[in-house]
């Protein structure tokens, strides 16, 4: 028995160094530059398994700022909220208004809160968009008042609401932006469209409006308006924060209420529930 006990040390010993002289090597491809072996890859010959850095590499420059639009140089993008890739060249993105475009702050010592405290800190954006970006609030449970209620900020100082939808191509290049729509908009949650329908309308969620919003495919006719907007329930005609919109092959259409409503609504390829 104790030399079965020990046989079983060695080989368990054996394994654990020859497993842990892979994951180096793997980590040590990757980190300059090289291909980790296909021991370690779902797929033979591609990163993976030990893969520290993820698999894809932001594109620079994709989208081009809000603020390379003329006259609005000094305003960026607010909070992302969505994005639907009708094809590779018209992608809807969401945004929840615009901030400030100004350059990282240098770091600075905060004293006044406690030692060894400083901001912004090289690892992180600085600053939290959400929480800047109108209406501020936003969380499970919270219940939407006015525009600023959950924000601290004077508005066309310390955010803008334009530019909510936002259109981009393949380069980046900002191709269309739906402005006419900002001021029905209050937080737009989710953007999509209906792959089973021939006409393509544009379907946007608004939790803080209670409300989904049918577009003509070019954005400019609002088709239809499901729920009430600013008004919440839980009926076939009001909403409590919905969030996400799916569709069976008939256009049968799925809600997910959301936020606060906690349900799953149903209704026709019409809208009705």
């Amino acid at each position: 028995m104790r030399k079965f006990s020990i046989l079983l040390f060695i080989i368990l010993a054996i394994t654990l160094v020859i497993v842990m002289s892979n994951t180096y090597r793997a980590v040590l491809a990757q980190a300059q530059g090289q291909k980790a072996g296909p021991g370690f890859a779902a797929i033979p010959g591609a990163k993976g398994g030990q893969d520290i850095f993820g698999p894809y590499d932001v594109v620079a420059g994709w989208p081009k700022d809000i603020s390379t639009v003329p006259g609005n140089e000094k305003w960026t993008y607010g909070a992302g909220q969505s994005v639907y890739a009708e094809s590779p060249n018209r992608v809807f993105m969401l945004y929840r208004g615009e901030l400030p475009n100004i350059k990282r702050p240098q770091s600075k010592l905060l004293s006044e809160f406690g030692p060894s405290i400083q901001f912004p800190i090289g690892r992180l954006p600085f600053r939290d968009a959400t929480v800047a970006s109108l209406p501020g609030a936003g969380g499970t449970g919270q219940i939407p008042g006015a525009p600023t209620d959950g924000w601290n900020g004077k508005l066309g100082v310390d955010a803008k609401w334009e530019n909510c939808i936002v259109v981009a191509d393949a380069n980046g290049n900002i191709v269309e932006r739906w402005t006419q729509w900002d001021k029905i908009l209050q937080r737009p949650h989710f953007v999509a469209i209906n792959p089973y329908d021939p006409e393509k309308h544009v379907w946007i969620l608004d939790d803080h409006m209670h409300a989904i919003y049918k577009f003509t495919h070019d954005g400019e006719k609002l088709v239809q308006t499901i729920g009430t907007a600013k008004v919440s329930g839980a009926d076939g005609t009001h909403f409590n924060r919905p969030t996400f919109l799916a569709w069976l092959p008939d256009s049968t259409m799925f809600v997910s209420d959301g936020y606060n409503g906690t349900r799953v609504a149903k209704f026709d390829k019409n809208g009705k529930f």
